[in-house]
């Protein structure tokens, strides 16, 4: 752990983007390119999705998915916004921004609809549907220890 706690050894807890998943080709020949990524939570960042119903809201970390169609274009991702129904949410880089330009990074986030350790996506052909795979640590401290198990889980579209 750094020095000052969580986080960037500043104390405070981590918030942005990491870990994304494997880039899959959507199924139906759209076009469309899906992959998930890790999202920490920027203050009050909320879930209203049926994830975030059956495990009392969101409070901590999950993964939201984003798509594009083009690969060769960072900016071109979009996450999906759980409160819209809708694929709108575009990301900023605070750090290569111009100096001049304003925005309010609560915009910018994206819903998270799972809550898995570093997941997978792929197209299942036995269900016939999308099936994300990833793990989850269940314990009371925050690293692995003999008191934690570290458990496999799936979730399908």
């Amino acid at each position: 752990m750094p020095p000052g706690g969580p986080g960037p050894g500043n104390g405070k807890p981590p918030m942005g983007y990491e870990a994304p998943s494997n880039i899959i080709s959507a199924h139906d020949g759209s076009g469309w390119f899906y992959a998930i990524m890790q999202v920490w939570p920027y203050q009050k960042q909320e879930s209203n999705t049926s994830w975030a119903a059956a495990n009392d809201g969101w409070a901590g970390s999950g993964n939201c998915f984003i798509r594009t169609r083009d690969l060769t274009d960072p900016k071109s991702w979009r996450g999906y916004n759980g409160a819209r129904g809708a694929w709108d949410i575009n990301f900023v880089d605070p750090y290569n921004s111009n100096p001049g330009l304003e925005f309010d990074p609560s915009e910018h986030v994206c819903t998270p609809v799972l809550n898995l350790g570093y997941p997978s996506i792929a197209w299942s052909t036995f269900y016939g549907k999308y099936i994300a795979v990833g793990s989850q640590v269940s314990m009371d401290t925050c690293c692995l220890s003999d008191s934690s198990e570290l458990n496999a889980f799936h979730s399908l579209s």
